[in-house]
């Protein structure tokens, strides 16, 4: 796997065990933070319903201490109820009449009757405003009647069927401080919710939210549908509310009702002993923070795709400077040859460009260094083979010049000159100009006048076959490579047999290079011999293979060169592989003779 890959694997794992760590922490608090926000929402709202409904009962209340401070009203129930009797009812009701008359002008919303409670059983009752205490007891009991937090109390109408809120306040003599009478205030329960702008409307969202108010013994005195008032509260609910203190943890208070899980959440109305009741779906409890989870989760993916996005440009862009110093790194490596480099290319400045061009500049010194360590060998090697080549054309040029020195002596005029004419095209060739690279077709009548040379020195005892390729004649080959084999092939080979001699020069054009195949029949040499020729480590012999052998591996590198197959007293055969080069600038060499 390549480290780009690497990098982006560990970035984006990283990336996401960090957003894991901190989503889910994130998630967690935020759930504590939506659950203590919407109970404080919900407690605010319980709050605002009970101060509501507190400011209506108060209203009524402070009605009923207009009857406890009217001295009429005092007056009235001190009376003897012997003495009410002999009065004419008609007057007892205008005294009343008047006596409440203004409090209905000024609060006539939900009142449905104001009555007076006389304690004596003999006081006469007009049937609307005065009545006797038994009438009360009735529905107060003694306990309630005395007790100030039960003064508000559910009461049905047997007649009409519906239920009202009744608020009873006993009434003591300004004289005595005894109890002398109530009076109650019937009320309509509508108008303890008809405000809508009010949270006593009891419809706190869209998501089925119930609200309602029940006493102390567990009834509903308080409920949007009016068919639900007066009913008692489930049981499980009552044992609910009385395990659990107010405004408990959300997910602890869960009341299901009819396979729909609810959050009960609820606050006591401590002046009536009553207690306010909301039921919140716990689906609405959980949907903001599922919606902002969601909303989250969305955000933190686009937040990792774009680090992603920019890791791996970054990486990327990073990872295209460390592929460009490994490309240059396995280029140099793999050639044979230093490329050149612009050191001034690469423009960043990070730490891989500065890297790249650290190399770069390295990658060019050290070019230098080798082009002028080459160009000092070459020279040297140029020199050497100047030397050896030297040795090979003083050596010749001396057998040669004694040879036809010989001739004149023996007035062997005409072959003198041929041999001088051999000779001057021999040196010719040689020479081409300084040139190291001639035409195979120059190096073969390079051989052809050596050997012409040769016949004239030693007779026409030898017979030369040549099978040359005709493909290979406009080649290029290194120069003098073709006469040193036939010179030791001559000398070494036929010359110590002293019968008629046969050579051998096939040309052939191979796939990859030029083979050049020399054959004799002579005496032939022993394995070891032939082996330390061809790896030209034959002291003292065989001077003409080695000069050869040296100058081709010069020139061509070790993939080519020489190689000698002999077999005593059979022959041998030395096989020279040269390179196929086309070299059209090299010069044609003039010949002297066709």
């Amino acid at each position: 796997m390549r480290i780009h890959r690497k990098l982006m694997i560990v970035y984006f794992l990283m990336n996401l065990l960090l957003t894991a760590i901190l989503s889910t922490l994130f998630l967690k608090e935020n759930e504590s933070i939506s659950a203590k926000s919407l109970s404080q929402f919900y407690d605010g709202v319980l709050s605002q319903q009970i101060n509501n409904i507190r400011y209506k009962q108060q209203i009524y209340e402070n009605l009923a201490v207009q009857f406890v401070l009217s001295p009429a009203i005092e007056e009235l129930l001190e009376s003897d109820p012997d003495v009410l009797q002999k009065k004419n009812f008609i007057t007892l009701h205008n005294e009343i009449d008047r006596l409440v008359g203004y409090l209905y002008s000024f609060h006539d919303t939900g009142i449905r009757s104001i009555q007076l409670f006389h304690r004596s059983e003999r006081v006469p009752s007009d049937g609307k405003f005065l009545f006797p205490l038994s009438r009360l007891q009735a529905v107060y009991t003694d306990e309630e009647l005395k007790s100030a937090s039960s003064r508000w109390k559910l009461m049905a109408d047997p007649v009409s069927d519906k239920y009202y809120w009744s608020f009873v306040q006993p009434i003591n003599s300004m004289k005595m401080f005894n109890n002398i009478g109530y009076v109650q205030i019937v009320a309509e329960i509508s108008s303890f919710i008809n405000t809508e702008s009010s949270p006593a409307s009891l419809k706190f969202s869209e998501e089925s939210t119930e609200s309602f108010i029940m006493d102390s013994s567990g009834t509903v005195v308080l409920h949007p549908e009016e068919e639900r008032i007066g009913r008692p509260v489930d049981a499980t609910l009552t044992t609910l509310l009385r395990e659990k203190p107010a405004m408990e943890a959300l997910e602890d208070t869960v009341y299901t009702i009819d396979e729909e899980e609810y959050v009960v959440l609820w606050k006591p109305i401590s002046s009536l002993n009553w207690t306010s009741i909301a039921l919140v779906p716990k689906r609405a409890t959980v949907e903001a923070f599922h919606h902002f989870r969601n909303v989250l989760i969305l955000t933190l993916f686009l937040s990792t795709a774009v680090f992603f996005l920019v890791s791996y440009l970054i990486t990327k862009r990073m990872m295209n400077g460390l592929k460009t110093l490994h490309k240059k790194v396995l280029a140099l490596g793999r050639s044979k040859e230093m490329y050149a480099i612009d050191v001034t290319a690469n423009k960043g400045r990070d730490e891989i460009s500065l890297l790249e061009r650290s190399f770069d500049s390295m990658t060019h010194n050290l070019r230098q260094l080798i082009h002028e360590n080459y160009i000092v060998k070459l020279n040297k090697r140029e020199m050497e083979l100047k030397f050896l080549q030297t040795q090979i054309n003083s050596h010749f040029l001396y057998n040669t010049l004694d040879s036809i020195k010989n001739e004149i002596d023996l007035d062997e005029r005409e072959t003198a000159v041929k041999m001088i004419t051999a000779l001057a095209d021999l040196f010719r060739v040689s020479v081409s100009h300084g040139k190291e690279m001639i035409r195979f077709e120059e190096e073969i009548y390079h051989a052809r006048c050596y050997l012409e040379i040769i016949e004239h020195r030693f007779g026409y005892s030898y017979e030369f076959d040549w099978r040359i390729d005709p493909d290979i004649l406009p080649l290029y080959t290194l120069k003098v490579v073709l006469q040193p084999i036939l010179e030791n092939a001559i000398f070494h080979g036929l010359v110590p047999k002293k019968t008629r001699g046969v050579i051998t020069i096939e040309g052939q054009l191979m796939d990859d290079a030029v083979e050049i195949r020399i054959s004799d029949n002579g005496i032939g040499m022993p394995p070891e011999v032939s082996r330390r020729l061809e790896e030209g480590t034959l002291e003292g012999q065989g001077v003409g293979l080695s000069n050869v052998l040296n100058r081709i591996r010069v020139y061509f590198g070790d993939t080519y060169g020489l190689h000698i197959e002999s077999v005593q007293k059979v022959g041998t055969k030395v096989t020279l592989r040269l390179p196929i080069r086309h070299r059209e600038e090299d010069a044609h060499v003039p010949l002297a003779r066709s």
